[in-house]
């Protein structure tokens, strides 16, 4: 399972791994509500539609969709190491 971090995490808040390879990366995630900037204005998403393997975000209050390239938003910290969990007592 992929666990995700807030974007304000940055990769000095996420516990160094030993080896070459880095188990974090940064990607834009979209999801309804999440807010957008679109040629500079202010947008929030209303749902998204992936197509043929095309992803389409399509935001209130407009019609059609837009692509997700044409979207400005801070990306998300995710790490693909397992982190168990803590017990419970």
């Amino acid at each position: 399972m992929t666990e995700m971090h807030s974007s304000s995490e940055t990769p000095a808040d996420v516990p160094a791994q030993s080896g070459a390879q880095s188990h974090c990366f940064r990607m834009p995630l979209f999801h309804p509500g999440t807010k957008v900037r679109l040629a500079g204005r202010d947008e929030v998403v209303s749902h998204i539609v992936v197509r043929k393997q095309l992803l389409a975000v399509h935001l209130v209050g407009r019609d059609g969709a837009v692509r997700p390239d044409q979207l400005e938003l801070e990306p998300t910290l995710f790490s693909t190491a397992r982190r168990p969990e803590p017990l419970m007592t």
